[in-house]
């Protein structure tokens, strides 16, 4: 008996992994592998209660073998059905975690879920980022890249265009605050760009040809940023800054910065 497909999002819901006997279990071989491939759910008692786990298969560095992972997606007793549970998976997000195969044409989106899987908080000693590094190089691919290139292919991503992008960030409003990027923020866009094309020559998943990089390094024609921001240090005399000082000192003043 088929499950019925929902659709939320970007997730289409198959069928999850069910006790024997449910009337979705599944009928055959093929359906056990498009749960490999897809993910399922299943139930784990935890010291809160009753919880279902969002399955996937990750390819584990050590020996290159599929083994299962899981992230938790909430109590039964929040989700007493599995479609209900299903609905989380995909409001969650949950399947950027898959270690899909990539084709031989992919977008920029899968490069960067692969690099978000491997590599922006793996462990270890190599390329192991800061706890605060890695939620800002996250929160960046999020909300700005990956909007704008995420369902581009990759190989159609040039360094002209990228540039053209960079200028309408810094001249634009952008986000909740409404205001145009400062140029230190978008040379960290561009550093999770560069790490996300780094990160997929290394693993084979696009040529490792310079050119198919666009962003090689500037001399050999990659993305241009302007690193520097529009701060200016201003020099002041022994007199002025001891006004400065006096004026910090003040009470009121005090109040303001407490």
């Amino acid at each position: 008996m088929a499950l019925p497909a929902v659709r939320t999002g970007s997730l289409r819901l198959k069928w999850s992994k069910l006790d024997a006997g449910s009337p979705w279990e599944p009928e055959s071989a093929d359906k056990t592998l498009m749960a490999k491939q897809q993910g399922w759910i299943r139930k784990r008692k935890y010291a809160d209660g009753m919880t279902w786990l969002f399955c996937y298969l990750v390819t584990r560095p050590s020996d290159g073998k599929r083994v299962e992972n899981s992230q938790r997606v909430g109590r039964l007793a929040d989700f007493p059905t599995e479609r209900s549970a299903w609905m989380e998976v995909a409001r969650l997000g949950l399947e950027k975690y898959i270690d899909c195969p990539i084709g031989l044409e992919p977008i920029f989106q899968q490069l960067a879920e692969d690099w978000r899987l491997r590599e922006l908080r793996k462990e270890g000693i190599i390329g192991k980022k800061a706890g605060e590094t890695a939620d800002r190089d996250e929160h960046n691919l999020d909300q700005y890249v990956i909007p704008r290139w995420g369902r581009c292919l990759a190989s159609s991503i040039i360094p002209t265009d990228v540039e053209a992008w960079f200028e309408v960030l810094a001249l634009t409003p952008q986000g909740k605050r409404e205001k145009p990027l400062k140029w230190p923020t978008i040379d960290k866009i561009n550093s999770v760009m560069s790490q996300v094309f780094a990160h997929a020559q290394r693993h084979g998943l696009i040529s490792s040809q310079m050119g198919c990089n666009p962003f090689r390094s500037p001399k050999f024609g990659g993305v241009r940023c302007k690193a520097e921001s529009d701060y200016e240090a201003k020099v002041v005399t022994p007199e002025q800054m001891i006004a400065i000082l006096g004026h910090l000192d003040r009470p009121e003043t005090k109040l303001e910065w407490t």
